[in-house]
């Protein structure tokens, strides 16, 4: 076996030694997920936060999957500690694709939640997670001030381990600035903090940190010494932390060049890692291995755990580890003088930097860019609002200027006519000024009538405006509100004057920011009104129902949208009731659920009874009469137990119904030479018609298994229920292959208890009887649908 093979052989190997972990997770994982399809509201929630955290080191995706579920669950609900769990979840998992802006915004959203439930470990949680991923997009000032709040508040709380973790991680972000003594002084004040609080993992992983001091000062040989005294400290601890032991070692020897020795703890760390589903880390010492390999000179191993190492990281978008592959191919290149190999894996190196370094810019060139345009919007308003100001002013001296003019040039021409024709002007003036003067009045009447209409129009839209209960206000073709009626003080506290400052999102509740958009949205494209009903804050800080209708007022020429007329109501009072109603029903359901309980243990009872006589009785006739009225029994029992057990406390699904009947029977007379047969469409029925058809069903399947195959003879039965064509109809069919029914048999003749049983049955059902004899016996019973 050539080197290239040894090496893949080994790294199976190592698939293999780590499967007995994944079993026990994979235990786990299916315990949860068969409790979760069994739950529902918040222990819903709450299971799945739990499946998320449990499969996102190993299935990132579903991880995601199972934070979205809680999420959306939790916002159902109204369930504020769910939803700031999930958002945290949610943002681990954009932060792992390098979607930075996308998790600082859910890390953002959780801590929000966080405050307002003023729960002081999710709090701390979320600083935690902010400032961790400020640390990695090396961001190190937002960094520094979320750990020391972080470090303030647990302070506060006497919470010793979050108090080593954010000196920790303050700690490092020091070491990456080359304050390797200041990094050193806070890892020893977390060490004192977290062997306080007990935190034995979180010990290690600072020891751990003391340790890489002394790989950035050089110091190889003080720190192998240093881990190699950790890993003789036999903690549960350690085991979870050795792949993050065996790693430095290995770096140490690496840059001592003695690249066999640092190979064989890699390959110790690649084992611990996959074996503890550790799988970020266990991609990181996969390119490890490739490097040391390289530089051992073993080419075929190294490309195989290179080419595996870098396929993982893409597929999972880990772009420091591509740059740490990319790197060690550069140098690797460098070093055989290959100059032209290593000039490309440099340019693959340098452009995962810059990505890294573009990614985290994105959010703030956004920003950046946010704020110019909403400045060139505020400075074009501006220059429009001089421009329209000019306007006018040219516009009314313009009018001035024509009206001047008029009175100037008419009164030339009045003197003009005057002198030359004064007897006939003076007469046409008097007919003319008549005219004109009868017109004006006419024109001045009707103005003053329409003005006053509208006058009273306006007083009364006023007067509803004023004094209705609900608040109503105006909005712009820019949404900026222009009027609020005083309903806004009863409404949401704001006198008017203060809401008209307010934007639409002061006004809504955070959870209902998309909801809202997505109405507006569909408003537009719909150009019609829009009715929604969302969660609002007062001004007092109460959250509240409110129902709102949308108005919108497009132009008729364009059809752009001028202006959106907004009518609010305070609904709070009615969720209230809605709630209760809900309550009521579900205790209701419950009652009802009990109720078909106890009747099916009430069943159970005369069944054991009816053993017990049986067990005194040494009459065959009197025991077979018993056993077929435990059977009548069973059935109706066993429509209550279904109906106890489905969410319908009304219908059943009659097709599971008579396997389960069929079940009972077939084990009462223990003929497996019998086979049983079903053609049974999925019909749900109520209780008032699965009961007779169940005793129907008893009393003819009863009959086949007693008479229908005698002496042991092999046999089958057929029970068949379908829907007519017209589907107003269902047909029961009972058909065997036996010795068949006498050849003079006569159903209403005949003086049998079951066949009474069942002609009594089928006319309560108002159904249509059919006995058909030879080959075998089949009964066919037609009936119609339940009303």
């Amino acid at each position: 076996m050539n080197k290239g093979g040894i090496a893949f052989f080994y790294l199976n190997f190592i698939f293999v030694i780590s499967f007995m972990g994944q079993c026990r997770g994979q235990e786990n994982y299916d315990s949860l997920n068969l409790l979760l399809k069994n739950s529902q509201g918040k222990q819903k929630v709450n299971i799945s936060i739990k499946l998320s955290k449990l499969v996102s080191d190993t299935s990132p995706s579903l991880g995601f999957v199972f934070a979205c579920d809680a999420l959306r669950e939790s916002t159902y609900l109204n369930y504020p500690k769910g939803k700031a769990d999930s958002r945290i979840l949610i943002g681990n998992y954009f932060k792992i694709q390098g979607k930075y802006l996308l998790a600082l915004k859910f890390y953002l959203g959780s801590q929000q939640l966080y405050a307002n439930l003023k729960d002081r470990e999710g709090i701390l949680n979320g600083y935690q997670a902010i400032g961790s991923l400020s640390l990695l997009l090396r961001d190190y000032n937002d960094a520094i001030i979320y750990f020391q709040k972080g470090l303030i508040l647990a302070g506060s709380l006497h919470k010793f381990t979050w108090v080593g973790i954010f000196l920790r991680e303050l700690g490092k972000i020091e070491q990456k600035k080359g304050n390797l003594e200041i990094a050193l002084g806070k890892y020893k004040q977390a060490l004192l903090a977290l062997q306080q609080g007990g935190e034995k993992e979180s010990v290690l992983s600072v020891y751990n940190s003391i340790g890489s001091i002394y790989l950035d000062q050089g110091r190889y040989d003080d720190a192998i010494e240093f881990y190699t005294q950790l890993l003789n400290i036999r903690e549960p601890a350690i085991l979870s932390q050795l792949g993050s032991i065996y790693t430095p070692i290995a770096h140490a020897y690496d840059q001592k060049g003695l690249y066999q020795k640092a190979i064989s703890y890699n390959f110790k760390a690649l084992a611990v890692r996959k074996k503890l589903n550790q799988m970020e880390a266990y991609n990181s010492s996969i390119i490890n291995i490739a490097g040391d390999y390289f530089f051992l000179n073993k080419i075929d191993s190294a490309w195989i755990y290179m080419s595996e190492g870098l396929k993982i990281a893409k597929a999972n978008n880990r772009p420091y580890l591509l740059e740490n592959g990319y790197r060690i191919l550069y140098k690797y290149f460098n070093s055989r003088d290959d100059f032209k190999t290593a000039l490309f894996y440099y340019q693959k190196f340098a452009a995962i930097g810059d990505s890294i370094i573009i990614e985290k810019n994105k959010g703030d060139i956004a920003i950046l860019e946010g704020n110019q345009r909403i400045q060139n919007i505020e400075e074009g308003n501006v220059i429009l609002g001089r421009e329209n100001e000019i306007q006018l002013l040219s516009l009314k001296n313009q009018r001035f200027q024509i009206i001047f003019l008029q009175v100037i040039l008419s009164f030339a021409f009045i003197m003009i006519i005057f002198s030359f024709f004064q007897y006939i002007r003076n007469i046409r003036a008097k007919k003319d000024i008549q005219q004109i003067y009868g017109r004006m009045s006419k024109e001045v009447i009707d103005l003053e009538e329409a003005n006053k209409l509208i006058r009273e129009q306006e007083g009364q839209y006023r007067f509803l405006a004023e004094n209705s209960v609900d608040f109503i206000t105006r909005f712009d073709k820019n949404m900026n509100r222009i009027y609020a009626s005083p309903a806004s003080v009863r409404v949401f506290g704001y006198t008017p004057e203060e809401i008209l400052g307010k934007s639409t999102n002061d006004l809504t509740h955070p959870d209902f920011y998309d909801f809202a958009i997505r109405n507006f949205q569909e408003m537009l494209l719909e150009k019609t009104s829009k009715q929604f009903i969302y969660l609002a804050p007062r001004k007092n800080g109460e959250i509240f129902w409110v129902e709102s209708v949308l108005n919108p007022i497009f132009n008729n020429n364009t059809g752009e949208l001028e202006e959106v007329v907004e009518v609010t109501r305070d609904i709070q009072e009615r969720k209230i009731k809605e709630m209760e109603i809900m309550e009521g029903t579900k205790q209701k359901e419950n009652l009802l659920k009990e109720i078909h309980h106890r009747v099916k243990n009430n069943f159970a009872i005369l069944v054991s009874l009816i053993n017990m006589q049986k067990e005194q009785t040494k009459t065959p006739e009197l025991i077979q009469s018993l056993t077929d009225l435990q059977l009548r029994i069973r059935t109706m029992a066993l429509v209550h137990e279904m109906l106890y057990r489905s969410k319908d406390f009304e219908n059943i699904s009659f097709s599971d119904y008579i396997r389960s009947l069929s079940a009972v029977i077939t084990g009462t007379f223990n003929r497996r030479d019998i086979r049983l047969n079903f053609d049974v469409q999925d019909i749900t029925m109520d209780i008032d018609t699965a009961i007779p058809l169940g005793l129907i069903i008893n009393e003819i399947l009863s009959n086949g298994y007693k008479h229908a195959f005698p002496n042991n003879q092999p046999g089958s039965i057929w029970i068949g229920l379908k829907e007519q064509p017209d589907n107003s109809e269902l047909c029961l069919t009972v058909r065997d292959d036996g010795i068949g029914l006498p050849k003079d048999f006569d159903v209403e003749k005949c003086k049998s208890m079951g066949f009474q049983i069942v002609l009594i049955l089928v006319k309560q059902i108002e159904g249509i009887m059919t006995v058909i004899n030879e080959p075998g016996a089949m009964v066919s019973i037609i009936f119609s649908r339940a009303k």
